[in-house]
């Protein structure tokens, strides 16, 4: 609180779990799978350390779009490692559906965004692929919105809390579910804490922010409605 006043801020409802429908997060430093040719470039290995996996599986329900947006850890106006960000609507990552491959050279933003709509009256299962075009190793965070969207491998729901939402003297608020009015266990979409914050991008220097100030929720009762905060 400064000057009197106290900023409250929804954290989001970016945390959906693996195989439940709705606006998931991802975050893990780039991880090079292996190339077949030493002039390829590099794309992101979301399987880790347990194998190679070049892209992370997405169900998109029928008459729906699904949105995507990726950052990294580089300062806005002045990144110069170039990643790209595709959609693809097979394993074999040969049939392309979207992508984003914005320039970062020195002067861009770190950042990539694209949307795919469904078109079909089916469910379609798609393939986001994240490329190194150039640079160095950095720190990825991905965003997947849509309440009609599923992650079905992945996804990090910890640290999805940004913006406003991660700053210092703010209330941050997750959500609880209606009606449950002793409970603190935020919903499983709610975002979840804490935040990661870059002090220093050319030595990738950074903290992390306990930036979940608790959870709260509404109920009906005798007609009149009720809110609380606990955390």
């Amino acid at each position: 609180m400064q000057h009197g006043l106290v900023y409250v801020t929804s954290a989001g409802n970016e945390s959906t779990p693996v195989g439940e429908h709705g606006s998931f997060h991802y975050q893990k430093m780039f991880n090079p799978a292996p190339v077949d040719d030493p002039g390829d470039f590099p794309w992101h290995n979301f399987a880790g350390d347990s194998g190679v996996d070049r892209t992370m599986k997405i169900v998109v329900d029928p008459g729906t779009t699904l949105e995507l947006t990726l950052q990294w850890s580089d300062p806005f106006g002045a990144s110069d490692n170039d990643y790209d960000l595709y959609l693809f609507g097979d394993d074999a990552m040969t049939n392309q559906l979207a992508y984003s491959t914005a320039p970062q050279n020195g002067s861009g933003d770190p950042y990539e965004h694209l949307t795919w709509p469904n078109s079909t009256n089916v469910q379609q299962t798609v393939q986001i692929a994240i490329q190194q075009f150039s640079g160095d190793a950095r720190e990825l965070e991905l965003f997947g919105i849509g309440d009609d969207v599923c992650a079905t491998e992945y996804s990090t729901p910890g640290d999805a809390i940004f913006g406003a939402g991660a700053v210092p003297g703010v209330i941050t608020v997750g959500a609880v579910a209606a009606g449950t009015q002793s409970s603190t266990q935020a919903e499983d979409y709610s975002s979840q804490g804490p935040s990661t914050i870059y002090t220093n991008f050319a030595t990738q220097q950074k903290i992390t922010r306990n930036s979940l100030s608790g959870v709260a929720g509404r109920w009906r009762a005798d007609a009149r409605r009720a809110a609380w905060l606990s955390g």
